[in-house]
């Protein structure tokens, strides 16, 4: 399934669908996480452990709106803190 999306607006097989500000919001920490671990892929900035743990929370955040939403999952404030540092060295 192709998905693109504007500012409110997902369009899926071409039918636009009005997203909710949890799934705005769910989509794009998602894409944060992953650029995270895409910058950061081939170094030791995070640990084997912290990256399980963030694509963990991107699971969550992909199922976000679906019909069988998963128990929120978020990862550990030290985590987020290294998350945060990285975002403005990037």
């Amino acid at each position: 399934m192709n998905a693109m999306m504007s500012t409110s607006t997902i369009f899926i097989g071409g039918e636009p669908a009005i997203l909710t500000l949890k799934e705005k919001q769910s989509i794009e920490r998602e894409l944060y996480l992953y650029h995270a671990l895409y910058r950061t892929r081939g170094t030791e900035y995070f640990t084997a452990g912290e990256r399980i743990s963030i694509n963990q929370e991107r699971g969550y955040h992909l199922s976000v709106g679906g019909e069988e939403e998963l128990r929120a999952y978020q990862i550990s404030k030290d985590l987020e803190l290294k998350l945060t540092v990285l975002k403005k060295v990037l």
